[in-house]
């Protein structure tokens, strides 16, 4: 389980929104209460995270601006 959580918490870090909610869910589904809390409490967290910065990146003129780091190849 901790290689679970350190892996979820690595795909926050490099914005790998879609894999770290898939692994949210199977922690959430854990038979560790402990774990269930955290991984609950930490997926509500990256939701509002993520809502208020599709709130800041939008701009005063009803555009949205485009994230550049997709285009980013490494």
């Amino acid at each position: 389980m901790q290689a679970q959580v350190r892996t979820v918490i690595a795909y926050t870090r490099i914005y790998e929104i879609g894999k770290a909610i898939t692994l949210f869910d199977y922690l959430i589904k854990s038979s560790n209460p402990q774990l269930q809390e955290w991984a609950e409490c930490a997926l509500e967290h990256l939701n509002k995270v993520q809502k208020r910065h599709k709130k800041t990146r939008q701009l005063e003129n009803g555009f949205v601006a485009m994230d550049l780091w997709l285009f980013i190849i490494p």
